[in-house]
Formats: C-alpha cells, structure tokens, sequence
C-alpha cells in the first residue's frame, strides 16, 4: 500500500495544473490509487475525478465519492487485520491480486465492461463483508462464549454491532474453501461498526489479562520461592527472574498482538489463560506449611495473619481445596471462628490440583487475590516458624529455594 504522504503531495501537485493535463495523468493510476488520489484532492482535482472521459470517471459522480472512501479506509483496515504483509515490496494478497477485489487495481485500459456504480459497490462491500466474515470465524462461531461474550458488555455499542452475530455467515458449503450466506450481511454502516467494535474489544480484552499477569509477575516477585507454574515440577527454580520476565513478556505480547496483530494470529491468551486457574499456583509443600498453622500457634499469631488466614480458606477455589462446590459454600459460615483462641474447625488445604478443564480465555482477579493472600501468610509462617517449615521439608518436599 502506497504511503498516504504520497498521494498528499501529488494531489497537491495535481492542483496547480490545469485540468486538461489531469486525465492522461490519472488513466495511469490505478482505480483504488485514485480513490484514495481523492481524499487529498482540492476542487480542481475533485471535478477531474467526477468529469473524467476515462471509464472510471462515472464512479465518482452523484455524490459517490464519500461512499468510496468510506470503502477504502474499510478496506486497508481489513487488509491489515486479515493478511500477512506480503514478503516482497509491493506484494498483494491473492484477493487483491486476482481475486474478487481485483478490481482495485485496474487501470485506465483494463475496464472492459464497464459495471454500473450499484454493481461495483455491492461487489466491493459484499467482499468486505467476506473478509470480515472468515476472518472471525472461529471467533463468533467456535469460541463465542470464551472470546467473545464475556467482553461484550464492556465495549460501547459491541451489543448492537454483533447482533448479526451468529446469522451473518452461516456456512452453506462443506469444502475447503467455505462460502457464506450473505442475504443478511452487513450494511456499510453495520461493516463499520463491526470492524472498530471487535478490534476495541480484542484491545480491552487483551489489556485485561495483560494486567493479570503484571499483577501476577509482581506477587511472584515477593514471593519466587512460594509460587510456580502450572505444569511446572515441584522442584526449585535456578532463575527466579525468569517467571516474572516471561509473563510480562506475555502481557507485552498480547498487548501488541491486539494493537497491531492481524485477527487470525494465535492469541497469547490461548496459552496463558487456558485454564480455570491462574498462571501461576502454589508449591505442592505450601499448602502442608499453612496447614501447620492449625497446630498450637493461634495463640501467639496476630490478628492480622489470622484474618487473612481466614480469607484463605473461605475463598479457597476448587483447584486447591479439591472440595465440591456444595461443601466449599459451608465456609461462608465460618466468619465468626476467629473471635476464639483455639481454631477447631475449617478444613485444611490440599495439595494444588492442577486440572485441565473448565472455563478458559477468562482473568481470574479472586484467585489472584486469594493467592496474594495465601503466599503472605505461608511467607509469614516461614519466618516465625522456621522449625515448622523445616519439619515439612524433611518430609522430602521441596522448598523452591
């Protein structure tokens, strides 16, 4: 794609000259070089576009010009969010090249039959509505309820923008190549909004969980020798650097992908954020330490850790707990169990259970929290009750140090 500048300063070279001189000039250029000629164009370069001789000239008649501009900025933003940037200067995609957009490289001499405004502009739009279509396929059809529902709500006018969403490009063939059935296909008002609603919607969505792992590379930085991540062996990390670099790399990453990533490119999010848990969980011999703390030292923990203590077993998820989501609910009845010396009831942790299933592509901001809280007080442990820490691991756990 020709840099804008370009065409600014020939649309302003183009101005000077008499308006005789601007068809020989402009038959040279190629259809969608002239629309976007256009956009910088002054009158005298206007009324040369609408009166050209030249077989082109009739699309820029009756006010059409607005409506092809509109068109063109739609498309160089679908250009750059459904294709690769071809390897050679001045590459096109295949649609561009020689498929139904073709068109948008014609010259002067390659109109053969002329089509009528009405039949250039539904082509255009309909294989923009195409693109766009594909392109978000899996998206809106596939992974709906992960990608996109959960983040609607949050975009100004996304409701309205997919409420073609699933209708608009059911598949009516089976082949490699699908094809849609566009009767209810966007207008170029709905294109439009489509195109800018799920773009912010992939921006804030991505900022969203990019702010997870920020948050989550901060508490691991507290705490690296508490903390791991999923899958990760229990055994200690030799770079603690190198978990908290990684997720803000990650969140560095999906920021980008969103800002400037094409809508087909895999998302960060698919790996980070697959799972119904955090990207990051307790050592296995954590949770053996905090439940030490049951055992006899009530008495001389401040109200302050018994507090947060508290926190981390009502709010416990079910990754950690193991327990059925009927049982974990009795907890909440526990509120009062600190106004006793003696702690006698609430079940001890279990070991991280890490599990492969359940809602996925989802921030976690509880869990978060609750592992924040969780890693405070097993960090706190440590440091008062070294000899209980020592116990569990002559056990054969590993510390993470």
């Amino acid at each position: 794609m020709t840099p804008p500048s370009r065409f600014k300063r020939i649309a302003r070279d183009l101005e000077k000259l008499p308006c005789e001189l601007h068809e020989d000039i402009l038959g040279e250029l190629e259809f969608e070089q002239l629309v976007r000629l256009s956009q910088s164009a002054g009158p005298r370069l206007l009324w040369s576009l609408e009166n050209s001789l030249s077989p082109w000239g009739t699309f820029f008649k009756n006010g059409s010009l607005v409506t092809l501009q509109r068109l063109l900025t739609m498309t160089d933003q679908l250009r750059r969010l459904c294709f690769q940037l071809p390897a050679k200067k001045g590459g096109r995609p295949w649609i561009f090249e020689a498929g139904v957009l073709s068109f948008l490289q014609r010259r002067k001499s390659d109109w053969m039959g002329l089509p009528s405004y009405e039949s250039l502009f539904d082509l255009w739009l309909s294989s923009l509505n195409w693109l766009a279509i594909d392109t978000t396929w899996s998206a809106f059809h596939q992974e709906h309820s992960k990608l996109i529902k959960p983040w609607t709500a949050a975009i100004d006018g996304a409701e309205g923008a997919f409420e073609k969403i699933p209708h608009v490009g059911e598949p009516v063939t089976d082949n490699d190549h699908l094809e849609y059935a566009m009767d209810t296909a966007f207008s170029i008002d709905e294109l439009a909004g489509f195109i800018d609603a799920y773009q912010r919607l992939r921006l804030v969505r991505a900022e969203t969980l990019a702010a997870e792992l920020c948050q989550l590379a901060d508490v691991y930085e507290t705490n690296p020798t508490l903390l791991k991540t999923p899958f990760a062996p229990q055994t200690p990390r030799p770079n603690s650097k190198h978990v908290p670099s990684n997720l803000r790399f990650n969140a560095r990453k999906m920021l980008r992908r969103a800002k400037y990533g094409r809508w087909s490119d895999k998302d960060t999010v698919k790996y980070c954020f697959r799972f119904p848990f955090p990207a990051l969980i307790p050592y296995d011999w954590t949770t053996i330490v905090f439940n030490k703390l049951w055992q006899g030292n009530t008495a001389v923990i401040p109200r302050e850790i018994l507090d947060k203590y508290r926190v981390v077993l009502e709010e416990a998820p079910l990754w950690v707990t193991g327990m059925p989501a009927h049982e974990q609910d009795k907890l909440k009845d526990l509120s009062n169990m600190f106004e006793h010396v003696a702690l006698s009831t609430g079940p001890p942790l279990c070991k991280p259970t890490v599990v492969e299933v359940g809602d996925a592509y989802f921030p976690h901001p509880e869990q978060v929290k609750w592992l924040a809280t969780f890693a405070e007080v097993v960090a706190w442990m440590g440091a008062n009750f070294p000899g209980d820490v020592r116990s569990v691991r002559g056990d054969g756990l590993v510390t993470g140090e």
